[in-house]
């Protein structure tokens, strides 16, 4: 007789919960080879041109690579515009 209790409160308790989205700072490939078993990445960087250190937040992130402190390193409104131009 629990078991459906405890079923719909946990039920009622994922409708209240508010949904967990993380942004996420992983390094983009800049540098492309052909490896054995096809294209490898050669260099990866930041959006702000910067290495990752392993991931590219500004502060610390979780093992996952998301959650990062200060959000992540992304290209400047200039670099950006200067990329379009291209």
């Amino acid at each position: 007789m629990k078991t459906p209790f405890v079923a719909a409160l946990l039920a009622a308790l994922l409708l209240v919960l508010p949904a967990a989205q993380a942004e996420c700072c992983f390094p983009h490939c800049v540098k492309w080879v052909n490896g054995p078993e096809g294209p490898m990445c050669l260099v990866e960087k930041c959006g702000d041109g910067t290495e990752p250190t392993p991931y590219c937040g500004y502060g610390k992130c979780n093992i996952f690579g998301c959650n990062c402190d200060g959000g992540c390193r992304t290209a400047s409104k200039r670099r950006l515009h200067m990329r379009k131009m291209i």
